[in-house]
């Protein structure tokens, strides 16, 4: 099987933002969300499905786009209720600093894990 060379240095840089600590990825940078403020960088809503939920806590990661435009979602903590589609919206809204190559070049890659508490 042939891996593409970005698909690889994409998942290696999720690895290692995940497993290792900030700084020790080689001088690459994971995407992180781009500051909207300290409250409601994720108030997302609450699905229809969950309305006798009083909260809920869902994981995603997002792939994210050269451009910092989110390319697409996993969702890899489902507490069902719809939270899951609901984190995966929420996060196609937003708009993130794009991962870069240790030349400093921005580039496609998954975002570390994202924990997304919804609470009424």
């Amino acid at each position: 099987m042939t891996r593409h060379p970005r698909a690889s240095m994409a998942m290696a840089l999720l690895l290692c933002s995940v497993l290792l600590p900030a700084g020790a990825c080689g001088g690459a940078s994971p995407p992180e969300l781009m500051s909207t403020g300290e409250q409601g960088a994720w108030a997302c809503s609450f699905p229809e499905q969950a309305k006798d939920i009083e909260s809920a806590v869902t994981v995603i990661s997002v792939y994210v786009g050269a451009d910092g435009s989110p390319r697409s979602v996993r969702v890899l903590s489902d507490p069902g209720y719809g939270f899951g589609q609901a984190a995966a919206r929420c996060a196609m809204t937003k708009r993130f600093r794009p991962a870069q190559d240790e030349h400093g070049t921005p580039i496609v890659a998954w975002s570390p894990l994202i924990t997304i508490h919804y609470t009424r």
